[in-house]
């Protein structure tokens, strides 16, 4: 099932596809990261080779909690930010040493950042 949000801006509408297998759905969001950068060329829509995007969708909390993470660690140069499975999960660098880890409420930006960090944020 497919369905159009209203937004108000030149950019084309986002479509939300509710898929009935969470397989089905997990092979999507997979293929979709491999493909990152992916444009609407050879799709078959008019107009100029758009990007476009294949976003997991999370709950309301999980959104804010996802947009918080992402606004700290563009602040203090932590490298990545993702949801997988409906999860959140930071990692400070690309290496062996630095573990990913996973917040599930504000109380764990205390325990993933320190104290003194999260005080300049919220």
């Amino acid at each position: 099932m497919a369905e159009s949000l209203e937004v108000s801006s030149e950019r084309p509408r986002p479509i939300v596809v509710r898929l009935a297998r969470r397989a089905t759905r997990d092979q999507l969001l997979q293929a979709a990261r491999v493909r990152r950068g992916a444009t609407t060329e050879g799709t078959g829509l008019p107009g100029v080779p758009r990007r476009f995007y294949v976003n997991e969708r999370l709950t309301k909390v999980n959104r804010q909690l996802f947009r918080r993470a992402r606004t700290f660690c563009n602040q203090y140069k932590w490298r990545y930010v993702w949801t997988k499975e409906g999860r959140i999960y930071v990692r400070q660098y690309h290496d062996k040493g630095s573990p990913r880890l996973r917040l599930r409420t504000d109380d764990d930006f205390v325990r993933v950042f320190g104290p003194e960090a999260v005080r300049s944020i919220f």
